[in-house]
């Protein structure tokens, strides 16, 4: 199943950077970082970005290596890393 993947953050450290970049978002680097030392930033409103989720196993290996997830269904479904502050 074919779902929109966001995060809930949208500054990075080149370490988070490392870690997400199977996913191939379009970071930007920024010339002052904020908060702490984040100094890449991915906007959600410019590009979206899809990952294939096609089993119960797969999910499970998704959420061990990222970390806790929210699923939604807003015009289609999402995942969304819950990485940082969510309304």
């Amino acid at each position: 199943m074919k779902f929109k993947l966001t995060t809930a953050e949208s500054f990075y450290t080149d370490k988070e950077k490392e870690k997400y970049s199977e996913f191939n978002f379009d970071f930007k680097e920024v010339a002052n970082p904020y908060p702490r030392e984040a100094k890449w930033y991915i906007n959600p409103d410019e590009k979206e970005y899809f990952i294939e989720i096609n089993s119960l196993e797969e999910l499970i290996e998704f959420v061990n290596k990222y970390g806790r997830i929210i699923i939604d269904e807003v015009g289609g479904y999402e995942i969304r890393i819950y990485d940082g502050y969510n309304e």
